[in-house]
């Protein structure tokens, strides 16, 4: 064998090692994003703080990985707000939220989420925002209307308030919730 032929041989066989070795990592990260996925995604888990905070790391990971398809980081990016609401982190579940808004702004459940957490930060007049953009995107939401029209009641503007408790009322007569409102 030439001196040559040896050194191609050389770099052969350390190109193979470098790939196998890449791809041992390769697969190591993709089965722990597959891991996280499940953690992030899971729905069936016990509902307590360290459920909450081992859900948000798992779909920081997903998000911080950047292999999830749109829909994938639109969905780690609702599931983390709902997680953080959850583990009364308000702040940041509202950041994943407009996230989340941003890329997927006609999807309503966003915007009503929302709406919980700028109420929870002391923010009526932005819950009641996020509620208008509820109602524009599905205007027959009983839900939503009846929770703007408690934020418009605890907020001083009665005569929206009682409107829109007649209007979530005439749409779903029957919402026991709406009459504890």
């Amino acid at each position: 064998m030439t001196r040559t032929n040896m050194w191609t041989m050389a770099g052969y066989a350390a190109v193979v090692a470098v790939v196998a070795i890449w791809l041992l990592v390769l697969r190591g990260t993709m089965l722990d994003l597959a891991q996280q996925r499940k953690v992030c995604f899971d729905e069936q888990a016990g509902r307590n703080r360290d459920f909450y905070n081992r859900q948000i790391a798992a779909c920081s990971a997903l998000i911080d990985a950047r292999q999830e398809s749109e829909t994938g980081l639109v969905n780690a990016y609702s599931v983390r707000a709902v997680a953080n609401m959850r583990a009364r982190q308000f702040g940041q579940a509202v950041a994943d939220l407009e996230e989340a808004i941003r890329r997927q702004p006609e999807n309503y459940t966003f915007y009503y989420n929302l709406s919980f957490a700028h109420a929870a930060l002391y923010e009526p007049e932005d819950a009641i925002k996020d509620l208008d953009q509820v109602l524009r995107l599905k205007p027959d939401l009983a839900a939503a209307l009846g929770r703007r029209g408690m934020l418009r009641s605890e907020n001083g503007q009665h005569a929206k308030a009682i409107t829109d408790l007649k209007n979530a009322l005439a749409l779903a007569p029957k919402e026991r919730s709406l009459y504890a409102l």
